[in-house]
This record gives C-alpha cells, sequence and structure tokens, in this order.
C-alpha cells in the first residue's frame, strides 16, 4: 500500500454489536474490494472487530487467510495471526510490560472465560496488582469480569508467546477451573495443555461439545469437538469428527463440514455413520449446490432389507433433506423421487413397529420413536416441497402427518411462516419467525446457519409485503452477523441483490459480496434471477427494447427448470415481455392481485376502452402491498395518459409516488417523476368575459389596493394584503393534503425544515417528506422555486389539480 492510501484508509469503522454494524461492515468491504480481496460480510465484520478496525490490519489479515477462511467455508484461526500492522501499533507498548504482566495479558487471551477471579488465581497475582500495573490500561475490568481494551492485544501477547508459555498457562487455568468446581472448563483447558494427547479427556470433551451444540452454541461445540478428534483414536475418533462436521454445518463453514463428515460416514460404527449421514446431505448441498444422491441410493439399497430403527430414522432425516434441497432448486422431479422414497421409509417404519408390537404384545419405545421421527421428516419435506409447488405423487402422498418431533424443526418454521405470508398475513408470518426463537432451546434451530434461513425468509415476507427497505436493512444487519448467501441454494444472495436494485437501483457492496461468495452462483434459478436483475435496472433507467430481451432471455432459462422459485417480483410491465417470465407457481395474494390488475390494465389500453379504467382504479385500491399498488398506480397513470385524461392521469401517478416512496423504492419514484416531467399540460381555462378595469387605491393605512372605480377595497382584496398567499393557499388545497398545505406554507413564507417542525410539532424527518412530496405534485425542484410560485399563485408545470390523497 502506498503512503497516500495508508493515510486514507487508516482507520475504517469498527462494527460493534452495540452500533450499526452494516455501515462499518461496508466500509470494510469497499476497502477490500478496492485491494481485489472477496470476502463474505459477516467474515469482514470479524475481522473488523479483531483488529479494532484498523484498515492495515484488515487489509493484512484478508491475505494471510486462505480463500476458503475469507469466503467463510473453513474456520478463521482464534485469535487471528500477528500481522505486520498490529506488530507495528504494539510492539512498543507491549515493550513496557513485565514478565509477570505479559503472563496475565496471555492468561487472559486464551481463558475459556471472562471471570476476573479465574484470571487472578491463574497468574497468580492479586487485584492491587493489576491495578497498579501496566495490564490495567490493556484489561477493562467491569464487575468481575474483564475483556480487552483493544482487541489487537490479545492477537498480539498469544501470537507472541512461545507453545510453552501457552501450554503452562492452560495448565494454570485448569487448575483454577477445577478450584471453583467448573469441571468442564477445566476438561477445556487440560486438554490443551497435554501436548502428546490423552484419550481418557475425549468422552468428557464430546459431552461438552454436544451438550453446547444442543443450546445453540455451535462455535464452542466446533472448538471442543475438533480438540476431541485431536485427542482420539479408533472408533473415538469418528464420533468426534462427527460432532465437529455437525457444528460446522450449524456454523455454516460448509467446507470443513463436508471433509469432516466424509471421514465420519467411513466408520464401521453405526453410532457415528447415522447421525452423520443427514448432515452430511445437508453440508454436501449447501457447499457444492449438488445433493449426493449417489451416496443416498447406495445407503437405500442398502437398508431395504434393514430392521433397524436407527437406521430408519436416519435415513428418513437424510432423505427429507434431500427432499428440500431438490426443491429449493427447482428440480421438481428430484425432490417428487425423494418424497416417494422418504414414503416408503415411513412404511417401513411403521412394519417394523408391528412386527415389534407382535412380537411385545404392543409397539416397542423405540420403534414408536422411528415411527414419530420418520413421519416428522416426511411432514416437514413435504410442506417444504409445497412451499416450492412440488407435491409428492398421490401414489406416495401419505397426506399430513404428526410433526412434533425434533428432526428438521426450523424447516417447519420456515414453512409455516411463509404460508402465512402467501395468504398475505404478513404480521402473522413475522412473529412465527420470532415465537420460534423466543420459545424453542433446539440448538439446531438457534444455530447461525438456521437463523441466517429465517433472515432471509424474514425479508422475503418483508418485500412481499411492500416493506422493500425494512427488508433491504434487515437482511443486511443479518449478513454482517451470519452465513445469509448459503440460504436456500443460494436463494440469500439472490435475494440481497434484487432488495439493493429494488431500493437504490444498483447492487451494494454487501450484496455484491455475498454474491461472489455464493457457491450455487452457476445453477439455473440464479442465472435466471440474474437475467431479471439487469431486465430490471434497463426498465428503470428507460431502455424498453433491451429490457423485453433479456426478459426473454430469462424465460429459455426459466423453461428448463422443472420447479418453482421463490418470488423476488417481476417486471411485467415491460410491454411484450412474457408473464411470470420468473416461473413462480405460487405467488403472494397482494402479487396474484397486482398481477392480474396490471394485465387488466394493459388489455384495456389495448382495446382502447378508457371508460373500464375507473373500475379498475377500485381494483387496485385493495391492493395492501404499498410496491404492488404503487406499480398498479403508475400503469394506471400511463393509461389515463394515453386516453387523454391528464387530471386522472396526475391522481395516479401522484398516488404511485407516494406508495413507493412508503415502500422504500427509490428507482420506482425516478420513474414517476420523469412520467409527471412528461404529462402533457392542459391549457389553462379562458376567462368567461371582459374584466373589471381596477385602479389603484390607497387605503386609509396609506397602503395600495386594487379597487373597482368609485368603491371601497373589497373584500377579498384586503383578505390578500393580511395574507398574501391565500389565493395560492385555496388553489393548493385541492392538490395537497392538509398537512402537505400547512408545511408548504411555511417553507413558501422562508421557514427552514426544523422551524417548521417546531410550528407543527413534528420530527424534522416529517417535514422532509412531506417537503417532498410537495416538490413532486407542484412540480418544482427547489424551495426557491416553491416560494416563487406561492406568491405567484399558479401551480409551477401542472395545469388543474388532482384531489388530496
Amino acid at each position: 500500500m502506498s503512503t497516500a492510501e495508508s493515510r486514507s484508509t487508516s482507520k475504517v469503522a469498527r462494527p460493534t454489536r452495540d452500533s450499526d454494524a452494516v455501515e462499518g461492515t461496508v466500509q470494510i468491504l469497499e476497502l477490500l474490494a478496492r485491494h481485489d480481496l472477496v470476502v463474505v460480510p459477516h467474515i469482514a465484520a470479524r475481522i473488523g472487530l479483531a483488529v479494532a478496525g484498523d484498515a492495515e490490519a484488515v487489509l493484512e489479515t484478508a491475505r494471510a487467510l486462505r480463500p476458503s477462511q475469507r469466503l467463510g467455508r473453513t474456520a478463521l484461526p482464534d485469535p487471528l495471526p500477528v500481522v505486520p500492522a498490529i506488530a507495528r501499533a504494539l510492539d512498543g507498548q507491549a515493550g513496557e510490560l513485565a514478565d509477570w504482566e505479559r503472563r496475565v495479558l496471555l492468561t487472559a487471551a486464551v481463558s475459556v472465560g471472562d471471570r476476573t477471579d479465574v484470571l487472578l488465581a491463574a497468574a497468580d497475582c492479586s487485584i492491587a496488582d493489576l491495578l497498579d500495573g501496566q495490564v490495567s490500561r490493556h484489561l477493562l475490568l467491569v464487575a468481575g469480569h474483564f475483556t480487552f481494551a483493544d482487541p489487537r492485544m490479545r492477537i498480539w501477547v498469544h501470537g507472541r508467546a512461545t507453545l510453552a508459555e501457552r501450554t503452562d498457562v492452560h495448565a494454570a487455568l485448569a487448575a483454577a477451573h477445577h478450584e471453583i468446581g467448573d469441571g468442564d472448563d477445566a476438561v477445556w483447558h487440560r486438554a490443551l495443555s497435554t501436548l502428546e494427547g490423552d484419550p481418557q479427556l475425549v468422552e468428557p470433551l464430546l459431552a461438552i461439545a454436544a451438550a453446547a451444540d444442543a443450546i445453540g452454541e455451535p462455535e464452542r461445540a466446533h472448538a471442543v469437538a475438533r480438540e476431541a478428534a485431536s485427542h482420539a483414536r479408533g472408533r473415538a475418533r469418528g464420533a468426534a469428527l462427527c460432532l465437529t462436521g455437525i457444528a460446522a454445518l450449524h456454523l455454516g463453514i460448509v467446507d470443513e463440514a463436508v471433509e469432516r463428515l466424509a471421514e465420519a460416514l467411513d466408520s464401521d460404527d453405526p453410532a457415528v455413520e447415522l447421525p452423520a449421514l443427514p448432515a452430511f446431505v445437508h453440508a454436501v448441498g449447501i457447499a457444492t449446490g449438488q445433493v449426493p444422491d449417489d451416496a443416498l441410493d447406495l445407503r437405500l439399497h442398502a437398508a431395504a432389507q434393514t430392521d433397524s430403527v436407527d437406521r430408519l430414522r436416519a435415513l428418513a432425516h437424510a432423505v427429507a433433506i434431500a427432499a428440500c434441497l431438490h426443491a429449493e432448486w427447482g428440480e421438481a422431479v428430484a425432490a417428487r423421487r425423494r418424497l416417494a422414497d422418504l414414503a416408503r421409509l415411513v412404511r417401513a417404519a411403521d412394519a417394523v413397529g408391528a412386527v415389534g408390537g407382535a412380537r411385545t404384545g404392543g409397539p416397542t419405545d423405540a420403534a414408536s420413536a422411528a415411527l414419530g421421527s420418520a413421519g416428522t421428516a416426511w411432514s416437514s419435506a413435504r410442506g417444504w416441497c409445497a412451499v416450492f409447488g412440488i407435491s409428492p405423487d398421490p401414489s406416495d402422498d401419505l397426506g399430513p402427518m404428526p410433526a412434533d418431533g425434533r428432526p428438521l424443526a426450523e424447516v417447519r418454521t420456515l414453512t409455516e411462516s411463509l404460508e402465512l405470508a402467501f395468504a398475505g398475513e404478513t404480521d402473522a408470518a413475522l412473529r412465527r419467525l420470532r415465537d420460534r426463537l423466543g420459545s424453542e432451546r433446539d440448538g439446531d434451530v438457534r444455530s447461525p446457519l438456521a437463523r441466517a434461513c429465517r433472515e432471509v425468509v424474514a425479508a422475503v415476507v418483508r418485500l412481499w409485503a411492500g416493506a422493500v427497505d425494512c427488508a433491504a436493512e434487515g437482511l443486511a444487519r443479518a449478513a454482517a452477523d451470519l452465513p445469509v448467501g448459503l440460504a436456500f441454494g443460494g436463494f440469500g444472495a439472490a435475494l440481497a441483490r434484487r432488495l439493493d436494485l429494488l431500493a437504490d437501483g444498483t447492487v451494494g457492496v454487501l450484496a455484491a459480496a455475498i454474491d461472489d461468495a455464493n457457491p450455487a452462483s452457476g445453477s439455473v434459478p440464479r442465472r435466471v434471477a440474474e437475467q431479471v436483475d439487469r431486465a430490471l435496472i434497463a426498465f428503470v433507467d428507460g431502455r424498453p427494447i433491451e429490457a423485453r430481451a433479456l426478459l426473454a432471455l430469462a424465460g429459455e432459462r426459466r423453461r428448463s427448470i422443472d420447479g418453482g422459485i421463490l418470488y423476488l417480483t417481476d417486471v411485467d410491465e415491460v410491454a411484450g415481455a412474457e408473464p411470470g417470465v420468473a416461473g413462480v407457481e405460487r405467488l403472494p395474494a397482494d402479487a396474484v392481485a397486482a398481477r392480474v390488475a396490471r394485465a387488466r390494465i394493459r388489455r384495456v389500453v389495448s382495446a382502447g376502452s378508457a371508460t373500464e379504467l375507473t373500475g379498475l382504479a377500485e381494483e387496485v385500491r385493495a391492493i395492501a402491498s404499498p410496491y404492488e399498488r404503487g406499480r398498479a398506480e403508475l400503469l394506471l397513470g400511463e393509461a389515463c395518459v394515453a386516453a387523454g385524461a391528464t387530471g386522472a392521469a396526475l391522481r395516479h401517478l401522484v398516488l404511485a409516488e407516494g406508495l413507493f416512496r412508503e415502500s422504500g423504492v427509490g428507482p420506482w419514484q425516478r420513474i414517476v417523476t420523469r412520467r409527471l416531467h412528461e404529462l402533457p399540460r392542459e391549457p389553462a381555462p379562458a376567462a368567461a368575459g371582459p374584466q373589471p378595469v381596477r385602479q389603484s387605491s390607497t387605503r386609509p393605512d396609506g397602503s395600495g389596493a386594487s379597487a373597482a372605480p368609485g368603491a371601497g377595497p373589497a373584500p377579498l382584496e384586503a383578505a390578500e394584503a393580511s395574507d398574501p398567499l391565500r389565493r395560492c393557499r385555496e388553489r393548493w388545497a385541492d392538490l395537497l393534503t392538509e398537512r402537505e398545505l400547512e408545511v408548504a406554507m411555511l417553507v413558501a413564507r422562508g421557514a427552514s425544515n426544523r422551524e417548521a417542525a417546531g410550528e407543527l410539532f413534528v420530527s424534522v424527518r416529517t417535514v422532509e417528506v412531506h417537503v417532498g412530496r410537495v416538490f413532486t405534485k407542484l412540480g418544482v425542484h427547489s424551495r426557491v422555486e416553491l416560494a416563487v410560485l406561492a406568491h405567484r399563485g399558479t401551480p409551477a408545470g401542472i395545469h388543474g389539480a388532482a384531489p388530496r390523497t
């Protein structure tokens, strides 16, 4: 980096949990993009946190990581490496530390917890020692806990320590935790203090890892299980690899998950192979964009004659995941084949239960559990496939079954939320997502990958409701913390791009980073989405021929998909475009109503039946989504222009502008502005007859007034003298709402937005919104134009008033 670059990018905003992490993450991504480094947003945010926003350290750390680590597909080292920027920043400070102070900081750096009493016991010092020495400059001590004042010091002190020093500190921490009765953390530190490995630690480590994963702490589960694998031999190693892979999957580090789970599947121990199989299918599908159908078919064939309830349960879970993955990628034939396999497994589990019941006089607990688990997997997979318009073949359809078991619990939550959203019940859909997180203690549901999927669904629901800006903001916040690009075969990445385009007209750096790292970027659904993105850009920029060609290409590719794609909005306003080019078999209620209304508007315009537009306006008003209704109002406005009804066109265009502003779709607002400027001008009505000549008259107070010959000051003229904007107020009253009129009068008199807000007892932001609407409705572009217009008393650029909206 040049000296100039170093000065200009020496510090980027440090993302924190308490502040707006999105802004800091975007700044880091922009810095990395300028140096051709592709890093997914949540990894960029973690790097920024770890190096305190030091721009040079961010760049050097990103370069020091492997590509798979930058893309979030394998775990980051903990702590991160000591790069030159960190060394330059801290070598001088650390040189002032005494040996015992460095030991205290090293103890803090490797400690699994943050309790001050444990730190003091392990470092063999007192709180007075910490406060009197240099340590207090580097550690913040609050309410019995500690943290590093500068997170780079944790990296520095760990990287500068020798292996012997770190091992000694872990031994001291193990003793300190054991002394206070904290057995789990004592085992962890003891394992890290053992250089040659200790097989006796494997079982307790695996118990710790399993418990952590079960309560939604996969990062701890992954670290502990990986440590257990380093101590394990033989069959115990397979169990450790299985748990490591499952935790890695929950974290979204899918390359590592595939590698560890593949090793676990090679184990001869069914206790390892069976729990690894569903996770392996899921991990491979996410990592490669392909379901490992061959491996699944081999195991299904081998299990054809099995009476093992555990094997049936594991296979049902794995096959259900495969069906869901095929559905997400629009592969209806493959999804139905997996649903048929799943139905056979459910029947097999039922048969095993019947045989067991004949032998024992009733079904065994294990057989009942296997049937319940298989039935739960069936209901979950069947419901998720239905979201994409895929149903099982009639001969394989077992119908709804009770779904009260753990497997695929998150799939059921997402399905229920989307079904509510399809019916237009947006609030209920979002509540379902929130309630699940608040009440469910299942670690699968609370994992980063599951939370990422939930955030993607929440964003889709908000998009369908027309809250485009809220959807974009929510997804951006999630992307700064979670692997949203892995959700639903790369759908999270496609959604991020589309929301950016709808909100701003361009793909931002955050969405681009998600997209660059998407493993399914070459899939047909993704290519269709990209073509529609390009068509949307062309349409918004006023290039309809290009938009039509791109939509035609998207339609050709869409026809190669035999399943559905989640709705991301379309561009059916383009004349001659293929209807339903996005290939969605199921649409949310508002999208259905809006698509039907827009199709009818186009037919009315083609037939020249302008009288039917009034009835269509009533139909459009019933659309709840402001975004979908805004598009229909825009089309109605254009239809009215074609019919020569300029006043009605103005009404619909102003409505569309307000609805688009409410939705937060900037590009569509620009389209409306363009249409308003292109609106034909209606000539001002001619005077009905000769007007009386008014002569100047002098009022008693000496002010001038106009009057007819021989008459005193007229009441109207007196009112205009006391309120020079009265005539303007009356003219604008039919065009503006009451509050917009109040704002317009204050601005015309020279009030600032803040002064107007104080006068009206509203927020400055509210005034800004009203000013924008006033500008649009009156056809002005500045406060000066508005003031001039007001004192002239005539509308600017718009002749004829529209009713208030």
